[in-house]
Order: C-alpha cells, then structure tokens, then sequence
C-alpha cells in the first residue's frame, strides 16, 4: 500500500511540472506604434505589431518617425523606410517637405507633377518647368526643313527642338548669303564660312558675274603699299591682302601684322611682328593684324615662278614662294601679263 502512494504522488509530481511548462509563456514584447505592449503573446502580436524576444524598456522598440516618399508621410521606423528619407518628425502634421514640380511631357501633353508622379506615369521630367507655353509639342529644324514635333521624337531623329515653337514662318531657313571673294574666285557663302576662309563677304552678292577679278586689296612691296589686284600684286612680288587697305600704311617697317614662320609646328607657326623682323626670320609677312585666327593655317596662292600651289604661308614660305593670304590658283595668278 505505501508503494502505490509512492507511486501516485511521482505521478501527480510529474503531471503538475508538465502543465506548468505547457502554460508558461515566452519571453518577449510586442512593439505597436513604436511602443511596448507585454499583454500580446507572440502569436498574438503578429498582425498587430513586431514581436522582439526582449523584455520591455526603454530601449526595446525602436522609435517611429516620418518616412518621406515624394512628399508622402508614413508612420515608420528607420529600417522599415526603405526607398524613402526618414526622419525623427511626425506625421500629423506633415513634417515632409514637399517635392518640387517641373513639366512632364508624356507625348505631346504636358501636366506640371513631381519627377516620381512623371515617371510613375512613364513621362519625361523637366525640374522647375513650366507647361506655358507647351514644351512637349514645338519645331523641329532638320537642316532647312522644318516639322512640329514632339521633343523626343526630334531628339531621336537629331534635329534641332525649339520648345513651344512654329514652322510658319520657317525658323529653319538657312542665314543670309552673299558673295565671298577668295583672292579672284569667287563662291557663295554664309558670313561665317567666307570669314572662317579669310576672304571679303559682300550681303547678298552674286558670283555671276563674278565680283572678285578685279577685286582689289593691299599689295605691300617691301615698305611700300599699293591698291592692286591680287594678279598685278603677283606680277611684282608683293605680299597681296584681299580687301586689304594702305591707310594706315601695313607695310611699314614698324607696322606690326601676323608674320608666318617657316619649319615650327602649327601653333606656334604665326607671331606678331614687323615686316623687317619677319624678313630677318625667314617667314611670311600677311598684313593681317591679328594672330587670331591664325592666317598661318589657312591655304592660299603660292607662287613658285610661273607656277601655283594651294599651301600655308609657312609650306609657301619653306618653298621661298611668293604667298597671297587668301589668293586661288583657279585663273593662275602667277603668270605674268
């Protein structure tokens, strides 16, 4: 009899520790709204908050704060605002700044919105634009050809987009032309090509007949200056300017003009000096003022005896040529007549 009593009581033991263990509860918290609630099991706490294995402090949920997309507050702590900027703020009010606008072009449409609201709408975001006038629809220049576009149509087909802009009248049309005269030859250019070629531009000038045969320009021999044509300006040996003038005097020994210096590299072929000094130097006075552009890099008529050639002042004066800023070879200005 006292055996069984033994027994039951381990029994009844072993039934009361095993009930007391099934009905324990984990350690931890559950963290709503950044603050610690212990009445949650972990079962309990989820939908509702995070569970933390932790008992509840101060420091056992992290804090809420403001996290910004776009100008959208959210309630959330710092790990969880991922993709947007978080801070310390509250929502209510919005401690958010607001994004900025600009335009979005989507197609020819504009609305003015926020860069994440236009690319939510798959759009093309300008900061700060405006949709007055239109920017997404305007011209399109393609040469002298001039079609109302969308921007990134006429993007894509590498034309020139003017925001907002018209086709009549034409904006694409080319500048004004005119006669250029490049020694005796004559070709039409804009202003800005005869001026890149160093020749005279004359407004509207036609080439027929051609206004540059007799042409005159500034013929220095030696100290000398004399109006010529670029032919009798040859037919003595004279250093020749196309359109140049002898008031002021640009062949005087003291007159200072860009001299072309023989066998030195490019940039520094052309140097500022008198016509004395550029003879002592070996190189090619062109009475031209200035250095810049350089007239050392640009070809014109080498006279080599009766013969012609296109080179630089520095390649005629290599040669021992007489070189004519500007001249042409087309008719030969280097036979005499």
């Amino acid at each position: 009899m006292e055996k069984k009593a033994r027994i039951l009581l381990i029994m009844v033991v072993v039934l009361s520790l095993a009930c007391g263990t099934a009905s324990a509860k984990p350690r931890g918290a559950c963290c709503v709204n950044g603050k610690c609630d212990k009445t949650y099991a972990e079962d309990t706490c989820q939908g509702v908050g995070k569970w933390v294995p932790k008992n509840c402090n101060r420091n056992t949920c992290p804090p809420l704060g403001a996290c910004c997309t776009d100008g959208v507050c959210e309630a959330k702590t710092r790990a969880d605002c991922a993709g947007g900027k978080w801070n310390s703020g509250q929502c209510k009010p919005n401690s958010c700044p607001v994004p900025p606008k600009g335009s979005c072009c989507m197609g020819s449409d504009c609305i003015e919105m926020t860069n994440t609201e236009c690319k939510n709408r798959q759009g093309v975001f300008t900061p700060k634009g405006k949709c007055t006038p239109n920017p997404c629809s305007g011209s399109c220049c393609f040469g002298i050809d001039c079609l109302l576009s969308t921007m990134d149509t006429c993007k894509n087909r590498q034309g020139s987009y003017t925001p907002g802009g018209k086709c009549s009248p034409n904006p694409c049309k080319s500048p004004q032309l005119g006669s250029c005269c490049l020694g005796m030859d004559c070709l039409v250019l804009t202003n800005v090509e005869c001026k890149r070629r160093q020749g005279v531009w004359t407004s509207g000038g036609q080439c027929s007949p051609n206004p540059c045969q007799n042409s005159k320009g500034s013929c220095c021999l030696k100290n000398e200056c004399i109006i010529l044509t670029a032919a009798q300006c040859n037919n003595r040996h004279g250093n020749f300017t196309a359109g140049g003038q002898c008031t002021p005097n640009p062949c005087q020994a003291s007159a200072a003009g860009a001299c072309c210096l023989p066998g030195v590299s490019i940039n520094e072929s052309c140097v500022k000096t008198t016509t004395a000094d550029c003879a002592n130097r070996h190189g090619v006075w062109t009475s031209s003022s200035q250095c810049t552009p350089n007239p050392c890099l640009a070809r014109g008529s080498c006279c080599l005896g009766i013969d012609c050639l296109m080179l630089t002042a520095s390649e005629c004066g290599n040669r021992q040529g007489v070189y004519t800023l500007g001249g042409q070879c087309e008719p030969n200005p280097c036979t005499t007549g």
